[in-house]
């Protein structure tokens, strides 16, 4: 806004200068007065400049906020393909809902993660000795599932 009112006095001045410059009628005046407009026409050629700059950056920040509400919704629509499953006594994953009853057979994905709007898909690092390690690899979270077949 300042630079908007920055380059409303500069026109000003600029107009004032080409109105005396129609009234002056010797050649040392004339080169006067075109001196004085040029020293005004510099300061509101560069707060036209920062003005198209923050004017940019409003746009950057305006299309980033877009794309992330398009991501919010888009995950709010995948995050309701998943519910929240006991695996193991006190171990809960989010896993994809599905007509089958066995979840041992569905992917696991790391609650965390989950509720960060992220995927972290659980990893099987060690069968043996029960029980059996889990991980997931987006944020280092160690699952221990005690398999109950």
């Amino acid at each position: 806004m300042t630079n908007f009112i920055k380059i409303i006095g500069y026109l000003t001045a600029i107009a004032k200068g080409v109105k005396s410059i129609a009234d002056i009628a010797n050649e040392t005046s004339v080169q006067e007065k075109t001196i004085s407009l040029n020293n005004i026409i510099i300061p509101l050629q560069s707060a036209i400049m920062e003005m198209q700059t923050e004017h940019q950056k409003l746009i950057d920040v305006k299309n980033h906020l877009e794309q992330e509400l398009i991501n919010y919704k888009n995950w709010d629509s995948e995050k309701s393909n998943y519910i929240l499953a006991e695996v193991s006594f006190g171990v809960r994953v989010y896993v994809e809902k599905s007509n089958e009853d066995n979840i041992y057979k569905r992917l696991w994905l790391c609650p965390k993660c989950f509720e960060e709007n992220k995927k972290g898909i659980l990893q099987l690092q060690k069968t043996y000795p029960n029980p059996r390690e889990y991980i997931c690899h987006l944020c280092d979270s160690l699952f221990l599932i005690r398999p109950t077949t």
